[in-house]
């Protein structure tokens, strides 16, 4: 029987059975225009990412669900790739909806289910980095922008010079 597995992006895997859990998180996000370019990639054990392989398509859609799910309407071109020499499953897809005037965006998409927000972002030339854990597992958020940023607690915007 296989099993049923509930990723869940930002954290380990919740499933019936044995759980799929995170070694490490790496997101980023690229401002371009009014889209902003999502990538995750997580590093799985070797034994746990070749249970994932056993359930390739299974895993893949419910990483889509997932996503779709977290990010909602936002969400576009969603895509989910396996490499099987570094153990990591990437999830890529566009975000749509998430600037609210010219150059700004609004981050509340990304931050709402977790347990901080921008200011705990350093900003590091034209980006903000979090370089913490979740859930237990050390991950890097990287927001990329075409300008060094000035922010909020959810919203970025181009520094004044």
């Amino acid at each position: 029987m296989p099993w049923i597995m509930v990723p869940v992006l930002l954290g380990a895997t919740a499933q019936a059975g044995p759980a799929f859990k995170k070694l490490k998180d790496t997101i980023e996000v690229r401002a371009q225009g009014d889209t902003l370019h999502y990538r995750e990639a997580s590093l799985y054990s070797k034994q746990d990412f070749a249970q994932i392989l056993k359930e390739k398509e299974g895993f893949k859609s419910t990483v889509i669900a997932s996503l779709k799910r977290r990010y909602g309407w936002y969400v576009l071109t969603p895509k989910v790739m396996f490499n099987e020499e570094e153990s990591t499953v990437t999830v890529q897809c566009l975000i749509k909806g998430a600037m609210y005037a010219p150059k700004s965006y609004d981050f509340h998409w990304l931050l709402k289910d977790l347990p901080f927000d921008l200011y705990q972002f350093k900003e590091q030339g034209k980006g903000l980095v979090y370089d913490g854990t979740i859930e237990g597992v050390p991950t890097i958020i990287r927001l990329q922008f075409p300008y060094e940023p000035a922010h909020c607690h959810e919203h970025v915007w181009p520094r004044w010079k």
